[in-house]
């Protein structure tokens, strides 16, 4: 992961912006990752999220907040984990590799490539938004990905989208295209062995439950189709529905209620 340092001050109106886009639009970020761990041959080049960290400190030589990536990442609904990718250069106590629990509200980007591609970064194109086109060339080469234009967040693959309006500012992010092309494979396996529906995992969780916060509709389907209780909680107290509600994952939350 890139190790540049960049200052801004916390009360930078564009970084607070795209922090704030970020975690709208976190939900496909997710999506993405629930399929790149089914795939047998990952896709994404990296895939990460920035959080942000009180330094304890109010000095012109050290910012209050520090922006750190995590890898690994792991999502419940309300809390952001993972292992964190970089050294803090104000922070004592934790390092490279330590994993970390934080509150979502404490996400402030995240980043996925494919293929060299990048999608996300709304901080990261924030920032190189205001440098020339030298500095964006040596920045996009340690990170050694292509970020494209600085005002124009990709979010997903533009196969992802549906494409029926001719307006592409109105362009629908549709379903995760694994989820359709695998549908007849979940049908198949939940067909061969319908009492998994229902099996709670050692988190505490269903595959519903999963589903829900992923924003995978087809499975969410299946699993119905194959009876799946959507009424159990989970140990925080989510049933599926309010997985999916806290995602605004519509169409799911529609299906479900």
């Amino acid at each position: 992961m890139n190790q540049n340092i960049y200052r801004f001050k916390g009360n930078d109106p564009d970084i607070n912006l795209a922090s704030k886009k970020a975690r709208e639009s976190f939900k496909y970020f997710w999506r993405e990752l629930s399929w790149e761990r089914r795939r047998i041959i990952p896709a994404l080049d990296i895939s990460a999220v920035k959080l942000q960290f009180s330094t304890g400190k109010v000095t012109d030589s050290a910012p209050s907040v520090e922006h750190i990536w995590v890898g690994n990442v792991n999502f419940d609904g309300r809390k952001v984990s993972g292992d964190l990718l970089n050294n803090p250069r104000w922070i004592d106590g934790i390092g490279a590799g330590d994993q970390i629990v934080m509150g979502f509200k404490e996400m402030s980007d995240w980043i996925y490539s494919i293929d060299g591609m990048v999608y996300g970064a709304y901080t990261v194109n924030a920032i190189r938004l205001k440098m020339n086109n030298d500095q964006r060339r040596v920045h996009d080469d340690a990170w050694g990905l292509e970020f494209g234009d600085p005002r124009e967040i990709r979010i997903v693959p533009d196969s992802y989208l549906n494409k029926e309006s001719r307006n592409k500012d109105e362009y629908e992010i549709g379903e995760h295209p694994m989820s359709e092309n695998m549908a007849a494979k979940i049908d198949s396996a939940l067909s061969e062995n319908p009492t998994i529906v229902n099996q709670i995992d050692e988190n505490g969780w269903t595959m519903l439950q999963y589903e829900a916060l992923a924003g995978n509709l087809t499975p969410v389907k299946l699993l119905l189709k194959y009876g799946a209780d959507k009424m159990i909680k989970n140990p925080d107290g989510f049933a599926a529905i309010d997985l999916a509600e806290v995602m605004k994952w519509n169409k799911i939350t529609d299906f479900l209620r």
